[in-house]
């Protein structure tokens, strides 16, 4: 150790290290790894699911408020028949301002609806877009 002379000492060293409580440890990851992409995949088919019945909801909203819309057609071409005759009746003097005003109202309301039918008709179209992904 006291040498003049430079020697190469050379200290190799293995060392073995094993901890008794990591013995199943990768096994363990593995499972659970599994287990979170079962619950993924559990997860994502709930969602498909319910984007499906989303769907089929919305389309059957639409189909309800187009059938709405031409009974409200309907509505209005009796409303304004009823009008119609109703002013003549008034024209004439057989019924009262008040009388014709009642149906004059009554045709007013089944256009009123069928705008609002509309309106409701067109958000349930965007909400349909919106679900399947269309802008």
């Amino acid at each position: 150790m006291l040498e003049d002379q430079a020697d190469f000492i050379y200290i190799m060293g293995v060392q073995a290290k094993w901890n008794i409580w990591d013995w199943n440890k990768s096994k363990r990851e593995k499972q659970i790894n599994n287990i979170l992409k079962d619950k993924i995949n559990t997860q994502k088919e709930i969602f498909d699911k319910n984007i499906k019945i989303s769907i089929i909801k919305e389309e059957a909203n639409i189909q309800k408020l187009n059938n709405m819309i031409d009974s409200d057609l309907q509505i209005i071409n009796l409303r304004e028949r009823i009008s119609k005759t109703k002013y003549a009746q008034f024209k004439n003097g057989i019924i009262t301002s008040s009388e014709y005003m009642l149906d004059l109202n009554a045709e007013t309301q089944a256009k009123i609806n069928k705008q609002m039918h509309d309106l409701q008709r067109i958000k349930a179209i965007i909400n349909y877009n919106t679900i399947i992904g269309k802008n």
